[in-house]
């Protein structure tokens, strides 16, 4: 920017010599007049321009530069099986392949899930490309840890081996569904154990296939209620009661809100765990662990409905990532609208289908409200050309809402 100058005019006068007495005759006349001279003050000098300083606007502080972020001294130990993935999450930093990764807010979800299928697909066949294991701390990132048990979920791991302090817990992932390759159907009945920031719920009923009519729709009955304020005792005591009757126990899909800390996992895991221990000539039971988030209160029918055949998995992390890596592509449609109205606002839903290959082989819009329409086939066309990684299964279908404001 450049600075303004600020002169003052400064205004000069000379004032005119005063005369003096004439010249005296005689020797008194000399007195007086030295006399004079010397007592007179002495003749006004014209003054010098004063130069005036530039105004400079002043300088703003440096900003500090950012620590730069350093890992946590703490090292994980190894997979417990050779040649099993292990991913450990701790103080926010992902820790996979014997190093650590960024911390939770620079994850690259895209790499990871390559991470996990080159694995998946350099241990096909042996024992250890069945389980991952997973080891956290007190109170993991709840984005990260719910992204890396999406991401585990969709590259389909059989099993996960939770390990939360000295604590170790078996969980299964949850198909829901007839799978091709592996030929197992889906559990009729079973419970979905809901762990929500008020505390706990379990719900037992029919699992239901989409598309089966509108009479088959669930209807879960509610085995548990119980609260993160009760006791360890108490709580391990409903879970004993829960699974008294075997049929309640013996598949158990756990639906985690992603803000819970892994304490209060442990705390409903350990007793259900201990319940659900077969017994002499009894069917093993089965702990899973169900995708996304659990269902609202008031919706927990939600929890028994089925997946279709042929969908896919692509874990919403993956997706996320490779959108918002396109956001200054989709700001640029978005300004183009605003070169006519300044304060145009909406949000552009762009419903579209990932192939088996990753390209997108549809997209359209999925119910959009931006005033202008030019700015909805712009975005539409961007996600045309995105390519994500290919789905496990099948192909998936996605509804992706971008909001658009000015500023």
């Amino acid at each position: 920017m450049q600075s303004r100058f600020s002169w003052s005019a400064l205004s000069l006068s000379r004032p005119s010599q005063r005369a003096r007495s004439a010249w005296s005759a005689g020797a008194a006349g000399v007195l007086v007049l030295a006399l004079s001279r010397c007592l007179a003050p002495p003749a006004p000098q014209a003054a010098s321009p004063a130069t005036v300083a530039p105004t400079v606007p002043p300088v703003p502080p440096v900003p500090p530069v950012p620590p730069v972020p350093q890992a946590p001294a703490i090292t994980p130990a190894p997979a417990s099986v050779p040649g099993r993935m292990k991913i450990a999450l701790v103080e926010s930093w992902l820790w996979a392949d014997g190093e650590y990764r960024s911390p939770s807010a620079n994850v690259d979800y895209s790499s990871l899930f390559a991470r996990l299928s080159a694995h998946r697909a350099a241990a096909a066949g042996r024992p250890e490309a069945t389980t991952c294991e997973l080891e956290v701390d007190a109170r993991p990132d709840p984005e990260l840890f719910r992204g890396v048990l999406g991401l585990v979920q969709a590259m389909g791991y059989e099993n996960v081996e939770l390990i939360i302090g000295e604590r170790r817990f078996v969980l299964h992932i949850d198909e829901r569904r007839s799978d091709g390759e592996k030929g197992v159907a889906p559990r009729a009945r079973r419970t979905a154990l809901l762990l929500r920031q008020g505390g706990v719920t379990a719900w037992f009923g029919d699992e239901v296939v989409p598309g089966a009519g509108a009479g088959a729709a669930p209807a879960p009955e509610r085995v548990l209620t119980a609260s993160w304020t009760d006791s360890d005792g108490d709580l391990a005591a409903r879970v004993a009661q829960l699974c008294a009757r075997r049929e309640h126990c013996a598949h158990v899909v756990v639906y985690l809100d992603a803000e819970l800390p892994s304490g209060q996992l442990a705390r409903v895991l350990e007793p259900l765990q201990r319940a659900t221990r077969a017994g002499v000539g009894a069917p093993p039971s089965v702990v899973s662990l169900g995708g996304g988030h659990p269902p609202d209160v008031g919706e927990e029918n939600r929890a028994f409905i089925g997946w279709s055949d042929g969908s896919g998995r692509l874990p919403p992390e993956v997706i996320r990532s490779i959108v918002r890596a396109s956001y200054g592509t989709f700001r640029a449609c978005y300004e183009r609208g605003l070169a006519t109205d300044p304060r145009l606002t909406g949000r552009v839903t762009v419903r579209f289908v990932i192939g088996t290959d990753g390209k997108v082989t549809n997209a359209a819009d999925g119910g959009s409200d931006m005033p202008k329409e030019e700015v909805t086939t712009c975005v539409v066309d961007v996600f045309r050309g995105l390519r994500f990684p290919a789905p496990v299964g099948g192909i998936v279908t996605v509804q992706y809402p971008i909001m658009f404001q000015p500023g």
